[in-house]
């Protein structure tokens, strides 16, 4: 999804968007095992320009297939994201000699450049869906995982291994006695 510069202006425009996330490259870094979009992304983007700098304003929603941290059972997470993007159409402020290395400041790194004449608004995009996905997602609250001794889901089925697990770090001093 690519927009000219001259097209945004100091009034707001407005693109609405829907995707399969197969759509948007930055997403190709996710595995189907990581995460899996079953619903198109929907939502409606925002850009004012004023000078040089470009405000992104979003709203975004979507479904996400995850995998259960405990049981590892396929999740479904609703995804529903604001989010608001800085981008530059001009060469961050530096010094004047080329020769030294130049410093950004915390304002600067937080500005996504646009190099030409275009917008490519799928980069940004992607980076703020990334940013939200959940990194440890539970089926329920009451989900019991899995044994660490022989694998069984405890949810389904009973443990296999009795508790007899594998041996722990601790195992040798069971046997020391104290007098």
């Amino acid at each position: 999804m690519r927009l000219k510069l001259e097209d945004i202006g100091e009034q707001e425009v407005r693109r609405p968007i829907e995707l399969p996330a197969e759509q948007i490259p930055g997403l190709s870094v996710l595995s189907e095992e990581e995460a899996c979009f079953v619903a198109p992304i929907r939502g409606d983007l925002r850009l004012r320009r004023r000078d040089t700098v470009i405000e992104l304003a979003g709203e975004v929603t979507s479904r996400v297939r995850l995998r259960c941290g405990r049981c590892l059972v396929p999740t479904d997470e609703d995804l529903d994201l604001r989010f608001q993007v800085t981008l530059s159409a001009g060469a961050p402020e530096t010094s004047d000699d080329l020769e030294e290395e130049t410093e950004l400041s915390g304002d600067q790194l937080d500005v996504w450049m646009v190099e030409g004449d275009e917008i490519d608004l799928l980069d940004p995009l992607a980076e703020q869906i990334l940013m939200v996905l959940p990194t440890h997602v539970v089926c329920s609250a009451h989900c019991k995982g899995l044994c660490s001794g022989c694998g069984a889901d405890l949810n389904k089925d009973e443990c296999q291994c009795k508790g007899e697990g594998f041996p722990g770090p601790f195992d040798a001093l069971k046997d020391l006695k104290l007098d």
